[in-house]
């Protein structure tokens, strides 16, 4: 897995790259704003995910309201949290003048103190795949930019 973030507006810039070997991970993770290079060996047992590897897995799960999907949510540059996504209703969300039947979907930290963090909320179509429309959390939104 690669990654490469330029994003103004989170002030976020990096490479990120995840090579899967025998038994273990290798993360090399490269500030580009500061030019920061670190490097981390993971075991494989823990199976990570970054989260847009979450959201590509989760487009065509069969999901209905009350699921918990587990997984272990990898960030950088070598963080993993064992996370939940929490089906919690259908509910419409308008959209760009549109309305859309969706999964309203709480993502949290999967540890005892996880109940007492901040969540996120994730909207996807309730028709397969299940496409990320909206994401709120941590005072920041982000919306799909069209809908076609």
């Amino acid at each position: 897995m690669t990654q490469t973030t330029h994003n103004d507006i989170d002030g976020e810039y990096f490479d990120w790259m995840i090579q899967k070997k025998e038994d273990t991970y290798q993360v090399t993770f490269k500030n580009t704003r500061y030019h920061d290079p670190f490097n981390a060996t993971l075991n494989k047992n823990r199976e990570p995910m970054s989260l847009q590897g979450l959201i590509y897995t989760l487009r065509h799960q069969h999901i209905r309201v009350g699921d918990a999907i587990k997984a272990n949510l990898i960030m950088p540059w070598k963080t993993i949290l064992p996370i939940r996504f929490i089906v919690k209703e259908k509910t419409p969300l308008s959209l760009h003048n549109k309305m859309i039947s969706t999964y309203k979907i709480q993502l949290e930290i999967d540890l005892i103190f996880g109940k007492f963090l901040p969540k996120s909320t994730l909207w996807v179509t309730e028709k397969k795949p299940h496409i990320l429309l909206k994401q709120s959390g941590l005072n920041k939104k982000y919306e799909i930019s069209a809908i076609r």
